[in-house]
């Protein structure tokens, strides 16, 4: 068994690395793409290992969430909410939101071949291939083109240049949103995270107030309590030390670096600091995508599915 997978490892290395993997779509048809970056709390790489051989082992192979480039999904959140970000714009500009890990998730459960291979490589404790991810991703355009849909918004992919270059085989990518949050209030809001360990939902205590400085815009971010009920049984998971999460940036904006540059000298780059909280940046990010959206003819994507 272990050395079928590591077999089926090699050619998925091996198309990927020489190019024979049929990710190559016509340049008329390729699917208009946005794809949203942005700093991780939690975990680093391509997949976390430790996290997904946890939920592995705990869930005895049945449905877990698993992190995917820097989204770990379900009970873990992004401290500065791009997923929350990603939905909410795709909603209103009428693009697909897709989450790579949602749909990794999705495949596993499912059962496909390719599911199975990805859970026999996270479940040794390895990273999952490229190729893997990205055929999983070109198989849902794919899916989704069959239904008129062509306006996709990326979540969190791609997190490196091999990866980014692939994309642009099968999606136009319009615009890559950068969504910056001062590294203070990073750490401060990772460090403020509780989960309820009765209900099992996630509250952030910080009340962040940090005042204009250095041509730089003052942020307000006020706490998100946990209910009556809820107060005693907040926990805080054990990693959330501001050691660690200094850490997971160092790592992440090593790797992030090289793919924000490339985005940039293709003129798709678009860096937006977060200054507040949702209410009140949404509206000023949706502002700030307007001219992209217009430069898009294509019709929205409930519309073509309609």
């Amino acid at each position: 068994m272990r050395g079928q997978l590591f077999a089926r490892l090699r050619q998925h290395a091996a198309a990927y690395l020489h190019g024979q993997a049929n990710y190559s779509t016509a340049a008329e048809s390729k699917p208009l793409a946005w794809v949203f970056l942005g700093p991780p709390v939690r975990c680093q790489g391509s997949v976390c290992t430790h996290c997904i051989a946890d939920r592995f082992n705990r869930l005895n192979n049945l449905v877990f969430s698993v992190r995917l480039l820097t989204e770990l999904l379900d009970p873990l959140i992004q401290g500065v909410g791009k997923g929350t970000y990603s939905t909410r714009v795709a909603d209103a500009l009428g693009f697909v939101h897709i989450a790579a890990g949602d749909l990794v998730r999705s495949e596993i459960k499912l059962g496909s071949v390719l599911g199975k291979e990805m859970a026999a490589v996270v479940n040794t404790g390895r990273l999952l291939p490229d190729s893997m991810i990205l055929q999983v991703i070109k198989e849902n355009f794919d899916r989704a083109a069959e239904n008129g849909v062509d306006r996709f918004l990326l979540d969190g992919f791609p997190r490196s240049v091999p990866q980014a270059e692939a994309l642009e085989h099968f999606a136009d990518v319009q615009l890559a949103l950068n969504l910056d949050l001062r590294e203070e209030v990073l750490v401060e809001k990772c460090l403020g995270r509780r989960i309820c360990s009765k209900c099992g939902k996630n509250y952030n205590i910080a009340d962040i107030h940090l005042a204009a400085s250095n041509g730089r815009p003052a942020i307000v971010m006020p706490p998100l309590n946990p209910p009556e009920e809820c107060t005693p049984y907040m926990e805080q998971r054990g990693d959330d030390t501001e050691e660690t999460v200094h850490r997971r940036l160092e790592i992440y904006k090593a790797g992030a670096k090289p793919v924000e540059d490339f985005y940039h000298s293709r003129g798709t780059l678009l860096d937006f600091e977060i200054t507040a909280g949702i209410p009140e940046t949404l509206p000023r990010l949706l502002k700030a995508l307007e001219p992209f959206a217009a430069q898009s003819t294509r019709p929205p994507a409930h519309a073509a599915a309609a």
